[in-house]
This record gives C-alpha cells, sequence and structure tokens, in this order.
C-alpha cells in the first residue's frame, strides 16, 4: 500500500482555519482605527483653479503639465477624508477621471489648506475640457459647467 505526500482534508481545514484567524487578528486593530476616524466640522471649497508654469490659466495644449488647484476652508473645523478628482468632460460619453487623491485632513477653525493635483492635458475630437470634483462625507462640490471657469484643451 502507497502513501500519497501532501496535506490530507483534515490538515487542509486546520490550516485554513488558522489562517482565517492570523487574517481577522492583523485586520481587526486597522478595522478600530477606521472606524475611530469620524467626521467632524465642516469644510467648503473657498477656490478652484487650474495652473500651468505655476500661473493660473484658463486653457493649456495638449501635452501640457496641468496642476489642479483646491482650496478648502473651515470656520468650525474639519476632520475628514476629502476625495479630489479632475474630470475629463467627454461630449456624448461618461466623464472620466485623469487624476484623484483621497486624503484625511484635520483642519482647525479659520484653517486653510491648499490641494494640487498634476495631470497632462490631452485633447481630442470628444473631449470638450477638464473639471474638478471635491467631495468629503456630507458636501460635494463641482467646477461650473461652463468655460472657464472649466479648463479648455488647445490642440497641439
Amino acid at each position: 500500500m502507497s502513501r500519497r505526500k501532501g496535506f490530507g482534508p483534515l490538515t487542509f481545514a486546520l490550516v485554513a482555519a488558522l489562517a482565517i484567524l492570523v487574517a481577522f487578528a492583523l485586520y481587526a486593530p486597522v478595522k478600530d482605527q477606521l472606524t475611530n476616524m469620524r467626521v467632524s466640522g465642516s469644510i467648503t471649497v473657498a477656490e478652484a483653479y487650474w495652473e500651468v508654469d505655476s500661473r493660473k490659466a484658463l486653457q493649456a495644449r495638449g501635452g501640457t503639465v496641468v496642476h489642479a488647484v483646491v482650496k478648502l476652508k473651515s470656520v468650525s473645523g474639519y476632520s475628514g477624508y476629502v476625495e479630489v478628482k479632475v474630470k475629463r468632460d467627454l461630449r456624448l460619453l461618461p466623464d472620466t477621471s485623469v487624476a484623484f487623491l483621497k486624503q484625511y485632513y484635520t483642519l482647525e477653525p479659520g484653517e486653510e489648506v491648499e490641494i494640487k493635483l498634476a495631470f497632462k492635458a490631452a485633447s481630442s475630437i470628444v473631449a470638450r475640457g477638464y473639471f474638478i470634483e471635491v467631495s468629503w462625507p456630507g458636501g460635494k462640490y463641482v467646477m461650473e459647467p461652463r468655460y472657464p471657469p472649466r479648463l479648455t484643451v488647445i490642440s497641439d
């Protein structure tokens, strides 16, 4: 009678159960930290604009590096996540994100923070330009749907 090498069903079940317990033990403290990061206070988008070569811009050439600049302000103080997206405004198609940031911020009352996202502008027949979208628990900002303030891209 020959004996098979490898794990038997009972050994496999025990190893799997042990792996699940270890994974849970490692995840539980992280989950508690994420749960304790509650949102407090409020913020507003004080300003949102575009920079090309460190200067405010309303348009950019295709292939140019552009910075989306967002200034957040809090009157009462704020503690929570903020998501900033730069979206490509497409004709008759869903808009697509080209740059994205999600970060936890803590602002004291009256404090302002500046966020910059860099991306390379691209021109195309279906693209109208770019816009900025900012969201946080309990609020959202979307750049006005006109040009400007949205960024126009000139063919290169």
